[in-house]
């Protein structure tokens, strides 16, 4: 897949560890394939990203579709993106770090910018877009505090403050959760305050 933008070619440090992983993996076969794109990208990302990105993939515990889904973002490839984002685990959090990537790339290349932007306020909408379609609002508030172990964050509301997901936080069970959390509505809280209070 090209590196639409040359971000990723133009590190030479990265370059250098995805080479070096490609004879570690000849040597140590298949199983050894997550720990290697880990070790050659890991560094990059955390650099780049933040290590929310990289505690991400490193939950997967195996190469898969949410590592591909950052990557094609990474290489600015968005329809591509867009067919594994459905595919992911964790769509609401994947579409949130897809366009924390996009956001934060947008600040780093050298063309394409108002592209990568464009793309950034799609993912988050596609994160949104979760949250409409929930059935009630108790569907989607169990979304929001879904735990997001080993990210980062406690739960998927708390990676969407820590992203700066405002779009996503302005939405109406975003608020309505975070309003019932501010009354003390929250496992081990001793006091609720009512609605109006």
């Amino acid at each position: 897949v090209p590196d639409a933008y040359d971000f990723l070619r133009s590190d030479p440090p990265l370059q250098a560890r995805l080479l070096a992983s490609q004879g570690r993996r000849r040597a140590e076969g298949p199983h050894a394939l997550h720990a290697s794109y880990l070790a050659a990208l890991a560094p990059f990302l955390a650099e780049h990203f933040g290590d929310r990105l990289v505690a991400a993939l490193r939950a997967g515990g195996a190469t898969g579709v949410d590592d591909l889904f950052i990557w094609s973002t990474l290489v600015g490839n968005g329809e591509l993106a867009r067919l594994f984002w459905p595919e992911c685990e964790h769509a609401v959090r994947m579409a949130m770090l897809g366009s924390f990537v996009c956001a934060r790339l947008a600040t780093r290349v050298s063309w394409g910018r108002a592209e990568v932007e464009e793309r950034s306020r799609q993912m988050e909408g596609w994160a949104a877009g979760v949250l409409e379609a929930a059935k009630s609002q108790e569907a989607a508030h169990a979304v929001l505090s879904s735990p997001v172990a080993g990210w980062g964050a406690d739960t998927t509301l708390d990676l969407a403050m820590h992203l700066g997901m405002k779009r996503f936080l302005a939405h109406r069970h975003a608020e309505s959760l975070m309003d019932r959390w501010w009354r003390g509505g929250y496992d081990g809280s001793q006091l609720v305050l009512g609605e109006g209070a």
